[in-house]
């Protein structure tokens, strides 16, 4: 009868595990370095939530959010929640300026209200860009019915001057609705507001159909893209702001 020698075995498999875990560690180190390489974003903000009990939907609803308004501005970024009410957002090194960083953490509030119903903080008339105040139940339109909006110039008649505005479209009930408000009030002032603040106040001629609206008022090329990218992702989920801007 042959015996069989089961030390003999095991002393040829132990040099094959170190040599298979050794060139598992090999493979790990190179796919971290090849990552390394690739990956260049760079830390560009911090943005603290301001809601005190903030759930995983919303933060994914909000993180989401960003990142489809930093693509409509031509920047991919990268947004990961750090602790409990830090978003961490990174990007390729200047993807974006401090002025779009802080256009980012807009809430997004775009209403349509009369401009009678309107005041100054101080109870004056409101110009263009003012902060303003009105009763919430005055609104007669929101912007959560938007489907498009697209930053856009247009040369104006008669002078040799460009004006920026947002071309937007309203979904087929907000194309309604947008028809109904607007003929039961030609003749009038609508106001727009956006985070409170007044953009203009056009006076309605007609009744608008078609579902479509062109903003106007004292944008910039810059000013009116950040507003059609914000626009185009409603009202953030979860209320921020800047915490701190990183190597800008």
């Amino acid at each position: 009868m042959c015996a069989y020698d089961k030390s003999k075995k095991s002393n040829k498999i132990l040099p094959l595990l170190a040599i298979l875990a050794a060139t598992l560690f090999f493979v790990a180190v190179v796919v971290f370095f090849v990552f390394q390489l690739f990956d260049r974003k760079s830390p560009l903000a911090e943005y603290e939530i301001l809601d005190s009990n903030p759930t995983s939907e919303q933060i994914e609803k909000t993180i989401d959010q960003l990142q489809k308004r930093a693509k409509s501005l031509g920047a991919s970024i990268s947004v990961t929640l750090q602790g409990e009410k830090i978003l961490s957002v990174k990007g390729e090194e200047h993807a974006l300026t401090k002025d779009e960083l802080t256009a980012l953490t807009s809430s997004g509030e775009l209403q349509f209200i009369l401009y009678s119903d309107l005041k100054t903080v101080q109870g004056g008339i409101p110009n263009e860009g003012d902060k303003v105040v009105y009763d919430k139940s005055k609104v007669l339109m929101t912007g959560d019915m938007i489907d498009e909006a697209e930053a856009k110039k247009r040369q104006m008649e008669g002078v040799e001057k460009t004006d920026y505005g947002v071309s937007i479209k309203f979904s087929d009930k907000g194309a309604e609705e947008f028809a109904k408000l607007t003929g039961e009030h030609v003749g009038e002032q609508l106001a727009i507001v956006f985070d409170e603040k007044l953009v203009s106040a056009p006076n309605l001629m007609e009744e608008i159909t078609g579902g479509e609206c062109w903003i106007s008022g004292s944008f910039t090329d810059e000013s009116a893209r950040q507003l059609a990218a914000i626009l185009c992702t409603g009202r953030l989920a979860l209320q921020l702001k800047v915490k701190k801007y990183i190597n800008q």
